[in-house]
């Protein structure tokens, strides 16, 4: 029976080539757009979802061009604020060289490090405070630490530690284990300096480098810290200055702090994901408004089928079997259009994730979308009975929709 309702299915389908056509390259299309701006959206959105103090660090950034802040402002926030419990600077950053451009060892090792980091010796006390990193009391040339990925891959094992590897460049001094990668801190290489032992603590408040990260004691609320930093006024080589400074939680840093490597601001992607969910609906409205319109044409058909024993639970299974169909189609279709614009999307988006990521999207908005249109499908028995011109329902509503949609034109 089920083998029967596909071929009959798929013999009226092709009745209306054009129709099934629009229909599964509109559902299509709008599956694979709002799957990949939702994605992008819970992408954004989970960033540092996955450490356990994310909720209790923040990041201070500068009001001027680039944001930037002192190396001498982590240190004033650590002595003067008792609810901050660690603070940091760092400077963190995505590196893209072009192909002619990794001719060298270091640059091979650099494009596979990608993620780069350069802080002080505080960065882990801030964000990772039960990773223990042991720092030598001075710190070597180009002192780095590794990614357990990335030592393995470059064949730096702890023996290694120490010691300077010219081909690479850098002196590591510790391996860590790999953290997510959706982190407005992620990073594979880091480098470590001591500003201290390199300016006085007037000259401190004149070297900008990165950004400023502090986590609070459990309980503590950022509020005093946030109006301190509003106008702040310190000590430097020049004299007396104020200096303002903006504090944003970790978790909303990469879509609420301006973003130079960012392509589309994040309110414009919420937009475009409603643009995209509209073209959806718009899709489903009038697939559905053609599939009404089918069936009434051929009520007569279903009134000889019903002669010739059928009953009105036959007739809805195989329409059922039509309309599922059709949707299907469409995701294979979306699937095909996510694999194909998948490196264009990444290349765009910036973001790093594998294509699973987006493909369980598009299979997940995909059952939605069939669960809510089978649900809201006009077909009623009524309707089957006898060529009803319209079917039940708000008859403003139904008139605007059947008009708005593109209409069938019977088979020659």
């Amino acid at each position: 029976m089920f083998q029967h309702y596909l071929k009959i299915a798929w013999r009226n389908l092709r009745k209306y080539k054009t129709q099934t056509f629009v229909s599964i390259l509109g559902l299509a299309i709008g599956f694979t757009a709002f799957a990949f701006t939702m994605s992008w959206i819970r992408y954004e959105m989970s960033y540092d979802s996955f450490n356990p103090e994310a909720d209790r660090i923040y990041r201070a950034e500068g009001v001027h061009d680039d944001r930037s802040t002192p190396y001498a402002l982590s240190v004033y926030l650590r002595d003067n604020f008792p609810e901050v419990a660690a603070a940091s600077n760092a400077s963190l950053f995505q590196l893209v060289l072009a192909n002619d451009d990794m001719g060298s060892t270091r640059d091979r090792f650099l494009q596979d490090c990608w993620f780069i980091g350069s802080a002080d010796t505080a960065f882990f006390s801030v964000f990772y405070p039960d990773m223990k990193v042991t720092f030598p009391h001075s710190l070597p040339e180009r002192a780095a630490i590794l990614t357990r990925s990335v030592a393995d891959k470059w064949d730096v094992t702890p023996r290694n530690i120490g010691q300077k590897l010219d081909s690479l460049d850098i002196t590591p001094i510790a391996i860590v284990d790999d953290k997510p990668l959706t982190s407005n801190v992620a990073f594979r290489l880091m480098y470590v300096n001591y500003p201290n032992e390199r300016y006085s603590p007037e000259e401190l408040w004149s070297y900008y480098s990165g950004f400023t990260y502090v986590r609070l004691h459990k309980g503590s609320s950022i509020d005093r810290v946030e109006r301190a930093l509003d106008s702040l006024r310190v000590v430097t080589q020049f004299g007396e200055q104020v200096r303002s400074f903006k504090v944003y939680p970790l978790r909303k840093v990469h879509y609420l702090s301006p973003n130079n490597q960012a392509n589309i601001k994040f309110e414009a992607l919420k937009q475009f994901s409603v643009i995209s969910l509209l073209v959806i609906v718009c899709a489903l409205i009038n697939y559905i408004m053609l599939f009404i319109s089918r069936v009434k044409m051929r009520w007569r058909e279903f009134a000889l089928n019903k002669v010739n024993g059928a009953s009105d639970k036959e007739i809805l299974l195989l329409l059922l079997h039509e309309f599922l169909i059709t949707l299907l189609a469409a995701i294979f279709v979306g699937g095909l259009l996510t694999e194909l614009l998948f490196p264009a999307f990444i290349r765009f988006s910036m973001i790093v994730a594998p294509k699973s990521y987006f493909l369980v999207s598009v299979f997940w908005y995909s059952l939605i979308i069939i669960a809510v249109s089978t649900m809201v499908t006009p077909v009623k028995r009524k309707l089957l009975a006898r060529g009803h011109s319209r079917p039940v329902g708000n008859r403003r509503v139904v008139d605007f929709l059947y008009h708005g949609s593109i209409q069938p034109v019977p088979p020659d």
